[in-house]
């Protein structure tokens, strides 16, 4: 009972004393841009205060942008032939240190995946991407770099080898294969 009469006296003096309302006391705080501020949490769980960035002054942590895309993966050596193919996710680069390179990758079909569409660029010359795998009556395509790999309809939950070589003559050549899953 003491406890509750010396919460009241504080808070009327309080009000007395700034000359506010009882809403302008009681109600959650609002800052300057409209937004309500969140309510005090555990002392115990809380970050230390972050620093608003120049670009961005009322949000300190902007969200990612969801266009932002994962960095490229890097083949690894060996990957000459099928069975040490450099897995991956949806994008792979390496390079074709000769014209008698062969580069191996592996990609495995989402479990709801019905489609596979693939990018594929390259420099130094002419680069030749063949296409293989997925289920019972299989897939082989292939294109060159300088050509748009088709769409192709793909088995769920199967794998899929990509094989990168050269399309002609030596030297050294760059590539990178970018697949997505509809």
């Amino acid at each position: 009972m003491a406890l509750r009469r010396a919460c009241t006296l504080f808070a009327l003096i309080l009000v007395a004393c700034t000359g506010a309302d009882e809403t302008e006391l009681f109600e959650e705080p609002v800052t300057g841009s409209g937004t309500t501020l969140p309510p005090p949490s555990d002392p115990g769980t809380t970050k230390p205060p972050t620093t608003p960035t120049p670009s961005n002054p009322t949000n300190p942590d902007p969200p990612k942008k969801e266009d932002e895309k994962p960095t490229c993966a890097t083949e690894v050596e060996p990957n000459n032939n099928r069975g040490s193919a450099t897995p991956f996710t949806s994008c792979v680069s390496g390079k074709l240190s000769s014209g008698s390179d062969v580069d191996n990758l592996t990609v495995k079909a989402p479990a709801n995946a019905k489609a596979m569409t693939v990018k594929s660029t390259g420099t130094g010359g002419r680069i030749q991407y063949t296409l293989t795998g997925g289920g019972f009556f299989g897939i082989n395509e292939q294109w060159t770099a300088d050509e748009d790999a088709p769409e192709i309809r793909v088995t769920p939950d199967e794998s899929y080898t990509i094989t990168v070589r050269s399309g002609g003559g030596g030297g050294e050549r760059t590539w990178k294969v970018e697949v997505a899953f509809e």
